[in-house]
């Protein structure tokens, strides 16, 4: 049987999280190895995407507010090297789409891609908290 972290014990290190501190401080306090953490965090998040994807369906938005965010990871694409470009797809640019409903500040769709894989005027039908 796989060792797992008791579910209070998981529930403080994600506080401790929640409030600012860094894993390794998280570490150091609760005595649980960052690795840990780690693995705490991802299960965490996928059951939340899970819960989003499964309860979120349906919904009627009166309000949508649209945005995009360029941010770019590691380099900028236009200092990308020939072979940076060629081998590395995950440098360089990185466009964030987000859907927002104004009432409800619900976050109904984010969408991380090239500029040019996803249409600007992509609509949120078919899509869950995963993306697109």
């Amino acid at each position: 049987m796989a060792n797992r972290l008791k579910h209070e014990l998981v529930g403080t290190v994600l506080r401790a999280l929640c409030e600012g501190c860094s894993i390794r401080a998280t570490s150091r306090m609760t005595g649980v190895h960052p690795d840990s953490i780690g693995r705490a965090i991802r299960d965490f998040g996928t059951g939340c995407r899970n819960l989003l994807d499964e309860r979120l369906r349906g919904l009627t938005l009166d309000h949508v507010e649209v945005d995009e965010i360029w941010t770019f990871v590691a380099k900028k694409q236009a200092r990308l090297t020939v072979d940076e470009k060629a081998l590395r797809g995950d440098i360089g640019d990185v466009y964030l789409w987000t859907d927002l409903d104004a009432k409800t500040k619900l976050l109904v769709l984010r969408a991380r891609r090239d500029r040019h894989t996803i249409p600007p005027d992509a609509s949120t039908r078919g899509c869950t908290s995963s993306g697109c």
